[in-house]
């Protein structure tokens, strides 16, 4: 289950304790007044209170170095004094959790004393911690959540403070399905006094349980609180089976919901749901609703249920309406695919006749239409040329997605030149994007890239600019010099230098030197995540590597699949121990880690068509819309790739169903 902003930002205020201590803001060091991180932890355990307060002072202006001694800090939190207490909460509210579980568990054991603290402020700033130590599972590989924090969360869950109730329940929830054991009492918590709590029990019951829990949540959706209401929409549209024909009733009745978060919520849910039942019920809010962005908002679910019966509805409002609900009109129209596609002269002809505003808009939602409308793209790069700088980078942002999909001419590579020496920052980085997408047919822009390589422009960062370069390839070869003598202090844009030298060098010499130091970007914790990704771009000029790859391939690492991938895309189907390690992947428990590492293999990738078949021809399989998406951009063809196509278009999900639908126009016999 994934996590978003908008949860974090709800709860953020109601998480960390007030009276935080007031301390000037400053970038982190390693050492404060001459001291060292260490001694001033240390002090933390002083009996002289000026002598605490002083070290915690001193880490606040530390934070990052300071975060080895989470436990100190954690420890803190029961300090006697109120300054101490809220500024080490604020410390350790700093970091970066979800990248360093490790960092959680060492800090666990003075977190549950915490827990277990008679005072109330003192419980509530450990259970936030941990609260932000976000999603447990998934973290570092599939290492469950330390075995002590399970108990201590359940006992907080019966906490006599609501706060520290509802932070337990939003701690088990991220726990996830390795809080299996927490269900019985997230489901009596949803009888709590405070909403706060019955919410997160909602969303708890939701996350660790999944679609099993969706008739118990059934119940629930007259609550009197608006936000639990809201968090059972969004949970019972995961209903799957007998629970689906419950579900959808409730979210339908949801439409009326007089709360319009709850209403939203509601919208949002049939859409995830993507039952086409719900269609002639969101019509009727088409038809009946006066209000412009519960029109817009209902405009958009209709497209994603992805059924062609939309396409006039969604025809009609984008022809009378303006504004928020015409643009959900045509983004509606533009996930119906192919169907959807019969709109796009009547929307050039209003973007033509449009406002400024409109045009921006508009220009938004034709580039979702992507190669359905190759007829936007002349139209698109005239609005690169407007006044108005939004109406310049939302042009150059959707052309940047044409250009993806391959649709680029000498026309929208002259545009794309133009724009990197366009006053707005955005326009210049999309008209990046355009280039880095069009490959070789963008050496034309080598001088106006090299003259923004030369100007160190944050806006548009060296690895950036590399990685374009790059993927012009050996027509960039004039770039050599400037990319020989660039001295780049950050250890990821040192390896996108030596990634594009490996692109655009002739010199074989030259090239194994350039894919070595991506070799040695391997051997370096830090690094190795994007090492390993540069090598997989570089594609056969990094044959060098093989052998390297080979190791971590066979190794019992979470960069086997990732080694795996690379080796398939650097040798192709000739790389027959990777297409069978990869193709052991797929059919095993980690299929949906193969599948993201599938992503950037390009054509080589079709050796594992059969592994993917699999999937995309199951039903029941979770990764069936990345192995579908996967088989549309490598355009694997066949009467069996067709075939699974045609059933996911029959697809309750609306994102599948639209997969199935943009295959079947891609593998349609000539």
């Amino acid at each position: 289950m994934h996590h978003t902003r908008w949860l974090i930002g709800v709860l953020v205020l109601t998480l960390l304790a007030p009276g935080l201590a007031e301390a000037e803001e400053g970038p982190a060091a390693a050492a404060y007044e001459g001291r060292d991180v260490a001694a001033w932890a240390g002090d933390l355990a002083a009996e002289d209170l000026a002598v605490r307060r002083k070290a915690v002072y001193a880490l606040w202006h530390l934070r990052t170095p300071a975060r080895d001694h989470a436990p100190a800090l954690a420890k803190a939190l029961r300090d006697e004094d109120d300054y101490i207490r809220t500024t080490a909460e604020r410390i350790l509210a700093t970091y970066e959790w979800q990248t360093s579980i490790r960092t959680l568990t060492k800090a666990l054991p003075e977190l549950i004393e915490a827990l277990a603290d008679k005072r109330a402020t003192v419980r509530l700033a450990a259970v936030s911690i941990i609260w932000l130590a976000g999603p447990q599972p998934n973290v570092v590989g599939d290492e469950p959540p330390p075995a002590a924090l399970m108990p201590a969360l359940l006992e907080a869950l019966g906490d006599v403070d609501s706060r520290v109730r509802a932070n337990a329940a939003a701690s088990l929830a991220n726990i996830q399905k390795d809080a299996a054991p927490a269900l019985p009492a997230l489901r009596k918590a949803l009888g709590d006094e405070d909403p706060k709590v019955r919410m997160w029990s909602v969303r708890g019951l939701s996350w660790i349980g999944g679609a099993a829990t969706v008739r118990t949540l059934l119940d629930h959706t007259n609550d009197d609180d608006p936000g639990v209401r809201a968090s059972v929409y969004g949970a019972i549209a995961g209903a799957t089976g007998d629970d689906v024909d419950g579900a959808l009733a409730a979210l339908i009745r949801g439409i009326d919901d007089k709360d319009a978060t709850a209403r939203t919520a509601a919208i949002n849910g049939l859409w995830t749901l993507g039952d086409v039942r719900a269609l002639p019920a969101l019509v009727k809010v088409l038809d009946e609703a006066e209000d412009p962005l519960l029109r817009g908002a209902v405009a958009g679910v209709i497209g994603g249920l992805g059924d062609p019966r939309a396409t006039a509805p969604l025809l009609a409002l984008l022809r009378e309406s303006a504004g928020t609900a015409r643009f959900s009109a045509a983004s509606a129209l533009a996930r119906l695919g192919p169907e959807g596609a019969v709109a796009v002269p009547e929307i050039l002809k209003l973007f033509r006749k449009g406002t400024v505003e409109q045009k921006t808009g508009l220009a938004l939602s034709i580039g979702q239409f992507g190669a359905l409308a190759p007829q936007a793209v002349p139209v698109l790069i005239e609005a690169m040329a407007h006044e108005n700088k939004g109406l310049r980078a939302m042009a150059a942002s959707s052309l940047s997605g044409f250009a993806m999909q391959g649709l680029v001419d000498d026309a929208l590579i002259a545009a794309a030149i133009r724009g990197l020496d366009d006053s707005d920052l955005q326009v210049r980085q999309y008209s990046n994007s355009i280039l880095s997408h069009a490959g070789a047919k963008a050496a034309p822009a080598l001088p106006g890239l090299l003259k923004r390589l030369a100007l160190a422009d944050e806006s548009l960062s060296a690895t950036q600019l590399y990685y374009t370069i790059g993927n012009i390839g050996p027509a960039a070869a004039a770039a050599l010099p400037a990319l020989r003598a660039r001295t780049d202090e950050v250890p990821y844009t040192r390896l996108a230098n030596a990634w594009a030298i490996v692109c655009v060098a002739a010199d074989p010499k030259e090239v194994d030197a350039a894919v070595q130091a991506l070799i040695d970007g391997m051997a370096d914790d830090t690094t190795r995540v994007h090492a390993l990704y540069r090598l997989k771009l570089a594609g056969p000029r990094a044959k060098r590597a093989a052998l390297t790859l080979r190791f971590w391939m066979k190794g019992d690492t979470a960069w086997a699949v990732g080694a795996a991938a690379a080796l398939l895309r650097i040798e192709g189907a000739a790389a027959k121990d990777a297409v069978a390690f990869l193709e052991a992947e797929l059919a095993g428990t980690k299929a949906n880690g193969a599948m993201r590492q599938l992503a950037d293999v390009g054509p080589a990738g079709l050796a594992l068509t059969e592994a993917l078949l699999k999937h995309a021809e199951d039903v029941a399989s979770p990764e069936r819309s990345q192995a579908l998406a996967h088989l549309l951009k490598w355009g694997a063809k066949g009467e069996r790739v067709r075939a699974a196509f045609a059933l996911a278009r029959k697809d309750p999900t609306a994102w599948i169903r639209t997969l199935g639908a943009r295959g079947l126009a891609q593998t349609e016999p000539k």
